[in-house]
């Protein structure tokens, strides 16, 4: 070591020594130094090792290497050698690589060294060649730090995010402005022009130049900060601090004396600035005009005057005035020089990218009178404001007949009494948005929706019906007035028939007209009040609605069934325009139907009054004769019978309905009409059409002389005696609970619940002819355990079988039992061999035993007679001789009129004496011939609805799709490789699907901080959390610290907003994936 080269004294970070010693020609450089190598390494002619020494001035991480060239092959492998020693010689660390490099010889060795000096020996064993051996020391270089900004110009109030990259730790300056100090990702919020350096620190510990950047904050001033009390204000004032008692959020709501809110303050606490929105009440008081916020110029809350003015008003609130009375179709504009008006304009120096409009609000009308409601609604901006047509609408209006179809299939799922009518009895609501779009929705008066539909040209409709009386002392209870809904489908006509006179207004324009009766007004879409003047009138026009579908209600309440508007349209009239009213005016081309023959002699008039509505469809020629056929083609029909009917006046030669199928005809003649156009209307039909091809032509066809008519109108074409496609339908129990589900697309399914009123177990429509069903299984605290599905056995004695309700009814005959006094078979029409007879005095009794497979609450049905008249009879019911019970028995009048009664008894596992006894407070006098019971099977899920965890009664070899959830404990599987969960107390702690397991640690704000997951194949995975005091979601570290981890990290503004987002695979260097940029007055700008 004394002969070694001196590479002199290295710095710590990015100093290098090289040097290159050539043994040419003679033979390459021996293995002298280490004797502990094999013989084979040491064989060979010695030659002198290469010793360097060195000096380091800190500590550093030093990289040594060497490499020879010139090397030879003669039958060996070359073999280099590097050995790092201390001062005083001793061997550190050393490296024996083979493999070619440098023409197959080279070695190193990277090692953190403390400052000292240090020795290298470099050496090379190969066979007789000449070669040269260069040794290199060198020291870490500093980490290329790179720093890149956001944005470099930021208006006063807004944030940048400043990412280093390069290093392994960072360091930031000057603090102010920063979220944080150290981390390759910041946010900085400069209130002024500042310049940020940031220096970092690599592996080896060596610190690189510092980079800086300038973030300049442009020469937008920030607000002044002027508070004041407003001690002359009603006003409430709320703030919201995190955990170092940083206010997060603040805010203040104005008043008036009448405690309505008139302005609104927030605090954009990133920007600096103060927010405002204003109400506008109008001239009845009701609040009508909400304004967008906007900045007030202020850090502290003040209330803003004059926030929103007028043009050419700059000096007064915008009041009523401005959107009422000649303003009503177009409001004043907001004049810019006013806080919201500036904002919202092109003179926005703080938000340029701000839409600008000259309204700024959203306004809503009101209907006068004591009615009220909204009138229209407008939202913010030039294009919706008020007047321009795109304003939503809504009115609620009486039901008058529109609901008569649904009220016909009402009795396929409620009982119901005939003659029932819903007019009056609730309400139509129509809601109308900005594109004109209309959606209607019937309700009854406690609020439940019976039906919905929607409204358009394209429907065949409905006719509308109503009656209106001047004389509000009428006999028929008849309105002065009505307020009626003309839909979105073009001006339709209104039918007046009755004497007298009506106005007529026009519920969104205030237009009136005053019109005789009878008439037939044309009208456009909208809403009309209807008022009778003089006598009394029947007002009648098309309702163009259609798409309805329905939901039919218990007398509890509870939807049983309902309807989609496939299964109403198949369950309606499948005639299209069937009144004739849908050409609203007399026309030969008629809506949907056609002609051959006479095309002339057919077209659709007002003349005599339709059946329902204005028009109806007529064959006619004044002055000619003629033979005319018009008919409609109805198609896509299902297989099955129909009927054919229509209302009709007949004065022709020949005159049919008919309807071809298949070619065939099949016709009704249509009746002689006296008083010719003006007499009654007739109704005809052709019932029992089989349909199988799924069309049928149906039509009218006439033939006559000049002057002879036939009219129809109100075609009707209905399926016969068909069920009623895609229903749902709901059953429930006497409690309420939800027993079944039943509907096209999914079948039925029942459910079965514990007595608690939680799921046990449902089987669907799949699961029942696969034989399976579903299971939930709670413990004693209620909370599901384990949920999956259960196969049945395919011998049902095997295994539990689902059962909804139990199946085995058993009958316990009285003469099988006990009795005092004894039993009878003298009165007729008991089952068995007799009855219980003579239950007439206190003591007396009847007793039977029951056995049930399992515990619960069961029906126990009995027979009796009972003959005193006018009566309801008594006795006391025993189970295992406790009084449960008072049964009553309604006088049947007769001892041998025989009925049943039920009582609910618990009845326990096994046998149980049921005893009806005549006790002091009954009234006995009862002859009883039989007990029934309703049971499950002994191996009935039925028997299992009360079990709790740790009781289990299904076989869980067949059960399949379990979920499992553990609570409350904490585990200590291998999985958790030690780790603590914590707060479990109350949560769930774990689950398992039986394919993947997932355990879970909450904080003590139940939020969850880590789930550890154990699935097939990518094995045991963890998932970290980390909130800040508010609540948000800060990190998301996968597999934190392993060689796999991934990270996603949240930055938030002042105003807890999400700033950015960014991910790292070590939590440390950060990239960013998004940042979100938000207006000063709060919405998202861009992403």
């Amino acid at each position: 070591m004394a002969t070694a080269i001196d590479a002199g004294v290295l710095n710590a970070c990015g100093a290098s020594f090289a040097d290159t010693q050539d043994n040419s020609p003679a033979s390459c450089f021996g293995n002298d130094y280490d004797q502990s190598l094999s013989a084979a390494h040491r064989e060979g002619r010695p030659t002198d090792d290469i010793f360097y020494r060195f000096s380091l001035t800190a500590n550093a991480l030093v990289t040594l290497s060497h490499c020879a060239t010139g090397l030879a092959y003669e039958g060996r492998d070359p073999d280099t050698y590097i050995h790092l020693l201390d001062a005083s010689g001793n061997q550190i660390m050393s490296n024996d690589d083979d493999g070619p490099s440098c023409n197959n010889g080279r070695g190193s060795v990277r090692r953190y060294l403390v400052a000292g000096t240090y020795y290298v020996v470099s050496e090379l064993y190969n066979p007789n060649s000449a070669c040269n051996l260069t040794t290199t020391i060198s020291t870490s270089a500093a980490p290329a730090l790179s720093l890149t900004a956001q944005s470099t110009t930021l208006t006063a109030g807004s944030s940048t995010i400043l990412t280093a990259n390069g290093a392994e730790a960072y360091t930031w300056s000057p603090a102010i402005g920063l979220s944080a100090t150290t981390g390759n990702s910041i946010t900085a919020t400069p209130a002024r022009t500042t310049t940020y350096t940031v220096s970092a620190t690599g592996q080896s510990l060596c610190v690189s130049a510092p980079v800086s950047v300038t973030i300049v904050v442009n020469t937008v001033a920030l607000p002044p900060s002027d508070p004041a009390a407003d001690l002359n204000r009603n006003w409430a004032q709320e703030i919201s601090y995190d955990g170092n008692s940083t206010v997060i959020s603040e805010s203040k709501q104005f008043a008036d004396a009448l405690g309505r809110p008139i302005q609104a303050q927030v605090k954009n606490i990133a920007a600096r600035q103060v927010l405002a929105s204003q109400v506008i009440y109008n001239s009845g008081g009701q609040a009508a005009l909400n304004t967008l916020p906007a900045p007030t110029n202020n850090q502290e809350f003040k209330f803003k005057e004059k926030f929103i003015t007028a043009v050419g008003q700059p000096n007064q609130l915008y009041s009523a005035a401005n959107f009422e009375g000649t303003n009503a179709n177009n409001p004043s504009q907001v004049d810019a020089s006013s806080p919201l008006g500036s904002y919202y304009s092109t003179q926005n120096a703080l938000e340029p990218a701000t839409p600008a409009t000259y309204y700024p609000f959203s306004l809503a009308e009101s209907y006068e009178g004591p009615i009220g409601g909204m009138k229209r609604a407008a939202g913010p901006g030039d294009a919706f404001r008020m007047g321009l047509g795109r304003e939503s609408k809504s009115r609620e209006l009486p039901i008058l007949n529109e609901l008569t179809h649904y009220l016909s299939l009402r009795p396929n799922f409620v009982p119901t009494g005939s003659g029932l009518s819903l007019a009056g009895q609730g309400l139509k609501s129509i809601s109308i948005d900005a594109d004109g779009k209309e959606s209607i929705a019937f309700t009854d008066k406690e609020g439940l929706t019976l039906a919905t539909c929607l409204s358009g040209a394209q429907y065949a409709g409905i006719q509308v019906q109503t009656a209106i009386n001047s004389n509000p002392s009428n006999s028929a209870d008849q309105p002065l007035y009505q307020d009626l809904h003309i839909p979105a489908a073009g001006p339709i006509t209104v039918t007046l028939q009755g004497s007298g006179s009506v106005r007529i207004i026009n519920l969104q324009t205030g237009e009136e007209i005053t019109s005789a009766s009878p008439a037939t007004l044309l009208r456009e879409p909208g809403f009309y009040r209807f008022l009778s003047l003089i006598d009394n009138q029947v007002v009648s026009y098309p309702a163009r609605y259609g798409d309805f579908s329905y939901t039919y209600y218990d007398d509890a309440r509870r939807p049983v069934a309902s309807i989609a508007p496939k299964g109403v349209l198949l369950a309606s009239n499948l005639v299209l325009n069937p009144g004739f009213e849908q050409d609203n005016a007399d026309v030969q081309t008629v809506a949907n139907w056609q002609t051959s023959g006479s095309a002339d002699a057919d077209f659709t008039q007002t003349y005599g009054g339709g059946y329902t509505g204005a028009y109806h469809g007529t064959h006619y020629a004044p002055s000619s004769g003629f033979s005319v056929y018009t008919y409609q083609v109805i198609s896509n029909l299902p297989t099955g019978y129909y009927t054919l009917r229509a209302w009709v006046k007949g004065g022709a030669n020949q005159q049919q309905m008919e309807a071809r199928i298949n070619g065939t005809v099949q016709a009704v003649n249509i009746p002689y009409t006296p008083g010719g156009g003006l007499g009654a209307w007739s109704m005809v039909e052709i019932p029992n059409l089989s349909v199988a091809s799924g069309q049928c032509e149906i039509g009218f066809r006439s033939s006559g002389t000049a002057g002879q008519f036939i009219y129809y109108d109100q075609v009707e074409f209905t399926r016969q005696n068909a069920p009623l496609e895609f229903v749902t339908r709901n059953t429930y129990s006497g409690t309420g609970t939800l027993l079944a589900t039943e509907n096209t697309d999914e079948g039925r399914t029942d459910y079965v619940y514990a007595k608690d009123g939680r799921i046990r177990f449902s089987q669907s429509a799949q699961q029942r002819l696969d034989g399976r069903f579903s299971y939930s299984n709670y413990d004693q605290a209620g909370r599901v355990v384990e949920s999956g599905e259960y196969t049945m056995a395919t011998d049902r004695t095997q295994g539990k079988v689902f059962e909804s309700e139990p199946s085995q009814v058993v009958t316990y005959e009285a003469e099988n039992g006990t009795a005092n006094p004894g039993f009878g078979n003298s009165w007729p029409g008991y089952s068995g061999m007799g009855f219980a007879d003579n239950l007439t005095s206190p003591g007396t009794y009847a007793a039977v035993s029951v056995t049930v497979p399992a515990a619960g609450i069961y029906a126990l049905e009995y027979r009796y007679a009972a003959a005193i008249a006018n009566s309801t009879r008594t006795l006391s019911v025993y189970v295992n001789n406790v009084d449960v019970v008072q049964a009553a028995f309604p006088s049947t009048n007769g001892w041998s009129n025989w009925t049943t009664q039920t009582v609910y008894v618990a009845l326990q596992a096994g046998s149980n004496t049921v005893r009806f006894q005549y006790d002091d407070g009954d009234t006995g006098w009862i002859n009883l011939d039989y007990v029934r019971l309703k049971a499950p099977l002994s191996n009935s899920v039925l028997t299992l609805l009360e079990e709790r965890v740790p009781f289990n009664g299904l076989d869980l070899g067949r059960c399949a799709q379990r979920n499992q959830v553990w609570y409350d404990q904490p585990f200590t599987d291998s999985q958790l490789g030690g780790r603590t969960q914590e707060f479990v107390l109350g949560a769930v702690s774990k689950t398992s699907n039986g394919t993947s397991t997932t355990w879970y640690s909450y904080d003590d704000q139940g939020r969850v901080t880590r789930l550890v997951q154990e699935t097939p194949t990518l094995g045991v995975k963890t998932v970290e959390y980390t909130y800040d005091f508010t609540g948000n979601v800060r990190e998301v570290a996968y597999q934190k610290g392993q060689p796999d981890a991934f990270y996603h990290h949240y930055q938030y503004d002042a105003n807890q907003r999400l700033q950015a987002v960014a991910t790292s695979p070590n939590g440390t260097t950060q990239t960013v994936q998004a940042r979100y940029f938000y207006y000063l007055h709060g919405p998202l700008k861009r992403v």
